[in-house]
């Protein structure tokens, strides 16, 4: 299912995520992308003004984030309804910055780029309450991985 990212349609598009996820079996995962976006400092700067306006307190949650944005947690709390005993993975990279879509990489543009990937299973939190501060946490945690990925000397040749 490849959601809808205008936002006119969450409800729909969460009950979509959720029913995927009822009908995975155990050989078979799903991935999202909680920001609902690719990453640009411009992008940073527009989402952290629009949550100003709404809820302060998330956007200093954004602002404290230098490589990434925000995460929705709407989609993950639904993938999570759906497969409640499914594990969940996360997986930063570094590498791809300033990437612009799918035609750039196919392009053979990004080849020759160093790419640093880190996966991680966490375990769930107890309740749907717990769901936004954990996945707050595990962001925090990606973003500072990154930012040890940037500011890593280059690899000598």
């Amino acid at each position: 299912h490849f959601v809808d990212r205008s936002g006119q349609h969450s409800q729909a598009e969460l009950a979509a995520i959720e029913q995927l996820a009822r009908g995975l079996r155990d050989d078979e995962g799903a991935i999202i992308f909680p920001e609902g976006t690719r990453f640009s400092r411009a992008r940073r700067q527009r989402v952290i003004e629009r949550l100003a306006e709404r809820d302060g307190e998330l956007a200093s949650y954004a602002k404290s984030l230098a490589h990434l944005l925000a995460p929705r947690a709407g989609g993950s709390l639904a993938l999570m309804r759906g497969a409640p005993e499914a594990r969940v993975v996360f997986l930063a990279h570094h590498g791809l910055e300033g990437s612009r879509g799918w035609a750039q990489l196919l392009s053979g543009e990004l080849v020759g780029r160093e790419l640093s990937i880190r996966m991680w299973t966490a375990p769930r939190p107890g309740s749907e309450d717990g769901v936004e501060a954990w996945l707050r946490s595990h962001w925090s945690d990606m973003d500072a991985w990154i930012e040890t990925q940037a500011t890593r000397p280059p690899p000598s040749s």
